[in-house]
């Protein structure tokens, strides 16, 4: 006698996709790596896809491209946001991916992906590109003809797709306002820190237990970032000299740029000598060493002109410290209400001074809002992320 299969308990086989290779924490800051790390633990995704596109093909077409755009169109940039550069990309892959689930952290697919019936196409994304170009100023780079014909294909995408992730309300509104995409299609997780969670949980034991942390008496602030101008370093360090002149203890530690790669000009001062430049550290070499460089703060700061998140706002959350975030695109979203003090784009150096200095002259102020992160913090990670992740696949 032939056994009945269940059909609703046999588990589709679920791809992740970006533009680059998701396997290797180096693309897109280690978010798409990170994500599907504990997400394949779970049983939740399956297999990281390899889209590489910086490699010589991809350089040779680039300047095809351009050239072809800029001679017919008198326009040139956005070769990625184009059909061409998406069915090439994606080419090897289609094959490889039909019949099953394929969750893209890109906001652009090929139209041949869109045109096949067999995927089920989720996205995950922290803004649209419309909210891409115009908040981060990327339009000025991209060809017209290009910015157009990119919202077109991913507006199909959206269409085409089982369901969309975003990281914000902020995110899902333009969906819902600019594409017109229905809200029942969108769900709204926010996304993990990049922390590898193992080691992060046994640093996290030893903190606990730790009855030295946080009793100095200086205010530790700690910066992270690779784009120091957009995410308002400049801002920081000014607010932070006018709290060293006032006479209190204060530290500045700065990780993920060099003084000497800053795209911003701040003249040196006095005050300068309790910042640290850390540079760049490699969370999957020493991820100890990160935590300790982040946990033994007291405050991350993120003082962003655009942001559409900010992973930093979740790390620093997850390593116990109490957040100063920008209230600009999803970033508000990003941090927790209790544990965080949100700053308008255009506050002045000097009102952000008085924060910093309420955090020197209240420390009961300041350690109820680590107290309130380090409570929270597993909800900061990306197994929690990929728990809200899988429950909505359960759905189905």
């Amino acid at each position: 006698m032939e056994k009945n299969i269940d059909v609703m308990s046999i588990k589709k086989k679920t791809y992740l996709g970006s533009i680059g290779d998701v396997n290797n924490p180096i693309t897109w800051g280690g978010i798409c790596f990170h994500l599907l790390y504990e997400a394949k633990r779970l049983n939740v995704f399956d297999v990281g896809l390899d889209l590489n596109a910086s490699n010589l093909k991809f350089l040779i077409l680039r300047v095809i491209w351009n050239s072809w755009s800029l001679l017919r169109f008198q326009e040139k940039g956005g070769f990625q946001y184009s059909n061409f550069f998406l069915s090439v990309l994606w080419k090897s892959a289609l094959k490889e991916v039909s019949g099953c689930r394929v969750v893209n952290c890109f906001q652009l697919v090929p139209k041949t992906l869109i045109n096949n019936p067999t995927i089920e196409l989720w996205f995950n994304i922290d803004q649209t590109l419309l909210q891409l170009y115009d908040g981060y100023g990327d339009r000025k780079f991209i060809g017209k003809r290009v910015a157009s014909s990119s919202i077109i294909l991913e507006t199909l995408g959206y269409n085409k797709a089982k369901k969309i992730i975003v990281h914000s309300k902020w995110c899902r509104n333009s969906l819902v306002n600019d594409y017109g995409i229905s809200e029942k299609k969108i769900i709204v997780i926010l996304p993990g820190a990049n922390l590898d969670e193992d080691l992060y949980q046994l640093w996290a034991d030893k903190r606990k237990i730790d009855k030295n942390n946080s009793n100095t008496e200086t205010l530790k602030l700690v910066f992270i970032g690779k784009h120091p101008k957009r995410k308002g370093l400049d801002r920081l360090i000014y607010a932070f000299r006018i709290v060293s002149e006032l006479g209190y203890p204060i530290s500045l530690r700065v990780i993920g740029c060099n003084k000497d790669d800053l795209d911003i000009d701040i003249p040196n001062s006095k005050y300068d000598k309790n910042i640290e430049w850390v540079g760049m550290v490699d969370k999957i070499k020493y991820p100890e060493s990160y935590f300790s460089l982040v946990g033994d703060c007291d405050v991350g700061c993120l003082l962003s002109s655009a942001e559409a998140g900010g992973i930093s706002i979740r790390e620093f959350h997850a390593l116990g410290l109490a957040v100063i975030y920008p209230k600009v695109g999803g970033s508000p979203e990003h941090a927790i209400l209790d544990a965080s003090i949100g700053v308008e784009t255009d506050l002045p150096n000097i009102d952000i001074a008085k924060i910093l200095v309420n955090f020197c002259s209240d420390r009961k102020l300041l350690d109820k809002l680590k107290r309130k992160s380090w409570e929270s913090r597993n909800t900061m990670l990306n197994s929690h992320t990929v728990s809200l992740i899988s429950k909505e696949f359960d759905k189905l």
